[in-house]
């Protein structure tokens, strides 16, 4: 026991990666700002303007956010918290790689993240369940898979009125027909996936 508890002490403890000091966007060129964020910077300031997240005077300043559960909260600032929400959703990078980027501890940008998640639906929760809202984009996104499909596969795409490609976890099951079955058929191509070399069905959501 002794051994063990002096062996502990001679350990080095692991800490975080200290914080990084919070970058601006006024400090991307805008080449980095647009490979980061998918937005080009001016409408990146367009959309924080049209959110409400701006002071209304003639600068636009950003506003200052409170993130964090009471009594261990900090103050970011918005366009600062709107990036940290639009890297993670365009990258699904992990905090420790949003940090090398924005900046900040993996504790803040956790807190800023959700923060920006529940304030954007508390906000717009009534267009998102709204279908009228999303119906005449409708058209105009089966045109564009369609597009895409033609453009990597050379052929129309199979699935009517496809209005986007999800990504998921991959369940392989049998070739349709059943096991062993070797004469094709009609489903054969749309359930086989060509990366992993396996007929299989793709979920977003699984047991962990």
């Amino acid at each position: 026991m002794i051994a063990a508890v002096g062996i502990m002490s001679m350990t080095p403890r692991i800490n975080d990666v200290p914080a990084r000091t919070k970058r601006p966007a006024s400090s991307f060129t805008e080449d980095e700002f647009k490979g980061h964020f998918k937005f080009r910077r001016q409408d990146f300031y367009r959309v924080l303007e049209a959110m409400g997240l701006t002071a209304q005077n003639a600068n636009n300043h950003p506003l200052s956010l409170r993130v964090g559960r009471p009594g261990a909260h900090c103050i970011v600032p918005a366009d600062w918290a709107l990036m940290v929400l639009i890297k993670r959703l365009a990258t699904g990078g992990r905090y420790r790689d949003v940090a090398a980027v924005l900046g900040g501890g993996k504790t803040v940008l956790c807190n800023t993240f959700l923060h920006m998640l529940s304030w954007m639906h508390a906000k717009y929760k009534d267009r998102l369940c709204d279908l009228k809202f999303f119906r005449p984009l409708v058209p105009d996104f089966v045109r564009l898979m369609d597009n895409l499909s033609m453009h990597l596969n050379g052929t129309p795409c199979p699935f009517p009125n496809l209005i986007a490609f999800v990504d998921g976890h991959l369940v392989a099951t049998t070739r349709p027909g059943g096991e062993g079955c070797v004469r094709p058929n009609m489903y054969d191509t749309d359930v086989y996936n060509g990366h992993k070399k396996v007929h299989g069905l793709k979920y977003q959501v699984r047991a962990p």
